[in-house]
């Protein structure tokens, strides 16, 4: 069969530079992905996981280090897989458009029925607006916004356990 058959995000990943952030992706990097299938979305053999050997598979908890991933977007493995996306720079939005600098009300209006909002543990005056999806099998993954307590600063996606990490690996 014909590359592109075998392989339908590399072909994915070369005609579109569109890092939008839905549920379980951003770009071609799917929730779930291996590093090795990772590389190969992104053309990228020498993408690695933070303090890990190029070739030495990381059990634990890291962000992968790929010059193809644009400023401001983290890709977090654990146990070897893709389970959460960070966004923390402008630019990069959610599939409803919600990105870095937007304001805690568009979110609740986006988001509606589906948001809850809890204190943020390091901003006095901030919030995680954590949105919860409606359908059963999406149910198991999540998006936290966190606010200043007017605009978002920084946003996450992915499985519940991995999102539920305040400070990512650490």
């Amino acid at each position: 069969p014909p590359r592109s058959t075998l392989f339908p995000y590399t072909t994915l990943f070369r005609s579109a530079t569109d890092w939008t952030v839905y549920l379980q992706r951003a770009g071609p990097v799917r929730i779930g992905m291996s590093l090795a299938t990772v590389r190969r979305v992104l053309g990228d053999q020498t993408a690695r996981l933070e303090a890990n050997g190029p070739e030495v598979p990381l059990n634990g908890c890291a962000y992968l280090e790929s010059t193809r991933v644009p400023e401001g977007l983290g890709f977090m493995f654990a146990g070897g897989r893709v389970v959460r996306i960070d966004v923390f720079k402008v630019g990069i939005k959610t599939a409803s458009g919600i990105g870095v600098g937007e304001t805690e009300d568009r979110v609740k209006q986006l988001y509606s029925g589906r948001v809850t909002i809890e204190p943020h543990p390091y901003e006095p005056e901030g919030h995680y607006l954590k949105y919860s999806p409606a359908s059963g099998d999406e149910r198991q993954f999540g998006i936290v916004f966190e606010t200043d307590g007017a605009k978002v600063t920084r946003f996450r996606t992915g499985t519940l356990a991995a999102i539920a990490l305040m400070e990512g690996c650490s």
